[in-house]
C-alpha cells in the first residue's frame, strides 16, 4: 500500500486562501487580521469591524482586540504607501 505524504502548502496559495477568507497574514508573527463581508453605513462613512487575531497554537481562533474603522479611511492609507524596491530593511 502506497504511503499519502501531503505536501507542504506554496506561499501563494497560502495568500489565495487567506484573501478569500477575507484575511491578511502577518508575515513574521503568524497574528492575521480578519475583515468582515460588509460595511455598516453610520455617521456619513462606513464603518467596518477588523479582528486582530493571535497566531494559532491550536485550531481555535483567538481575538485579540477588535478595531472599528473607517473604510474609506483604510483605503486612503493604503494607497499612500509606497511600494519601495529593496532588501526589506526598509520597514
Amino acid at each position: 500500500m502506497t504511503e499519502i505524504r501531503r505536501l507542504p502548502m506554496s506561499m501563494a496559495k497560502r495568500r489565495r486562501l487567506a484573501a478569500a477568507r477575507r484575511r491578511v497574514d502577518c508575515e513574521i508573527s503568524g497574528r492575521s487580521l480578519c475583515f468582515p463581508d460588509h460595511a455598516v453605513w453610520e455617521g456619513g462613512t462606513h464603518l467596518t469591524k477588523i479582528d486582530v487575531l493571535a497566531a494559532p497554537q491550536t485550531d481555535i481562533e483567538r481575538v485579540l482586540c477588535q478595531l472599528i474603522v473607517s473604510k474609506e479611511a483604510l483605503l486612503r492609507v493604503l494607497e499612500a504607501v509606497r511600494n519601495v524596491r529593496g532588501n526589506g530593511n526598509r520597514l
